[in-house]
């Protein structure tokens, strides 16, 4: 990948929702590109992003609505990969909390961290169709996997979603993460594990 490639970012948003550690996912809306599929949010950088750490949460915010004081950046997820766009994307991992005002004490570390309210994000209908979680537990589902390779060379799991995420008229009747996505989640869930 040569420097004028065109950057972008995505946010990995790790979450607790009703008490379960979560990933949250978006279902774009209808954009020209990957309309109706699964994805983190993110985008292409802006020329005033300071970094793409920057563009990760200016995306977020712009596409769900979380601002950028409520993510706790934990780090980069691996090296960019080229989208089938010819976008060079980097993957951030982030906590997200339940409010822009959260602390850290000494005293909360025996409590179980907030659990973010998905009625409170504010959708860009223009971009996102819907969001929603997925417990990690669930990704030890066997019925949600399924075997696929990412650029034809490396093995991964696809996860299938399709009852996690309600009806619409943008939404799939079948969903799955999958491609960058999907290859970012099990990144992670690679690095978790190992």
């Amino acid at each position: 990948m040569n420097s004028e490639t065109p950057q972008a970012a995505v946010l990995v948003p790790l979450c607790n929702v009703e008490g379960k550690p979560s990933i949250l996912f978006e279902v774009r809306g209808n954009l020209r590109s990957h309309a109706g599929e699964v994805s983190f949010p993110g985008g292409k950088r802006d020329p005033d992003d300071k970094s793409l750490m920057d563009t990760a949460l200016r995306e977020t915010q712009e596409e769900i609505g979380l601002v950028p004081e409520q993510v706790e950046i934990l780090g980069e997820l691996g090296p960019p990969e080229l989208s089938l766009r010819g976008l060079r994307v980097s993957p951030f991992v982030g906590f997200v909390h339940s409010s822009p005002h959260y602390g850290i004490s000494p005293q909360s570390l025996d409590r179980p961290l907030a659990s973010l309210c998905l009625e409170s994000l504010v959708l860009n209908t223009t971009e996102v169709a819907q969001v929603f979680h997925l417990p990690v537990q669930m990704l030890k589902e066997q019925r949600r996997l399924r075997e696929h390779l990412f650029r034809d060379l490396h093995p991964y799991w696809a996860v299938d979603v399709t009852d996690r995420v309600g009806s619409g008229d943008q939404v799939r009747s079948r969903l799955e993460i999958w491609g960058l996505t999907g290859w970012y989640l099990n990144l992670l869930m690679r690095s978790v594990a190992g």
